[in-house]
């Protein structure tokens, strides 16, 4: 089974695919893994700075086409049992569809990420409420309206995502519906 995560950031795409890697045995592939390497491990940038990330991922988008991303990952999917993260964009999502047995888009409420984000310390990350909307205005293609992508809500607790994880998993789930 592979399975694409997308979402805004601080929605749970980082917590849900590691519980598909822990409790589910799948392999984590990160669509934007090239440019992490890039900035941190070439550059020596260990500050993992959001607005860095995604400059980066705009000029290799620029420089090599904005399918750049998707042909690295494509390279990646030869496991059985694969979740990819982190696509931002139309494209990147069309591409999920067409490979993955479900794309889950993430959702929570602005305030619940502000009180995420501002646990777990990760630098870069927004600071108030209106950071964390600004972030999501520049991600706007994540919110385009996609049949066949279903919509998990998590702004509730973490065993709640994972019993909703869990019953798409078995396919008991109603896939045509927000969850």
């Amino acid at each position: 089974m592979k399975v694409g995560l997308i979402g805004h950031a601080g929605t749970g795409k980082d917590t849900l695919a590691s519980y598909l890697d822990t409790h589910h045995g799948f392999k984590v592939v990160s669509m934007y893994q090239p440019a992490r390497e890039i900035l941190f491990r070439g550059c020596g940038d260990k500050s993992e700075d959001r607005a860095r990330l995604n400059s980066l991922g705009q000029v290799l988008s620029e420089m090599f086409g904005r399918d750049v991303f998707i042909r690295w990952c494509s390279n990646l999917i030869t496991e059985e049992k694969i979740v990819i993260k982190d696509a931002r964009y139309e494209n990147e999502i069309e591409w999920l569809l067409r490979v993955c047995d479900m794309v889950i888009r993430l959702t929570a409420k602005p305030e619940t990420v502000l009180e995420r984000m501002l646990s777990r310390k990760r630098p870069g990350d927004p600071r108030t409420l209106e950071e964390v909307l600004e972030v999501w205005r520049k991600e706007t293609e994540i919110d385009s309206p996609l049949a066949g992508v279903i919509t998990l809500e998590n702004s509730g607790r973490l065993e709640e995502l994972y019993d909703r994880m869990d019953t798409l998993l078995t396919g008991e789930g109603n896939r045509a519906n927000t969850i």
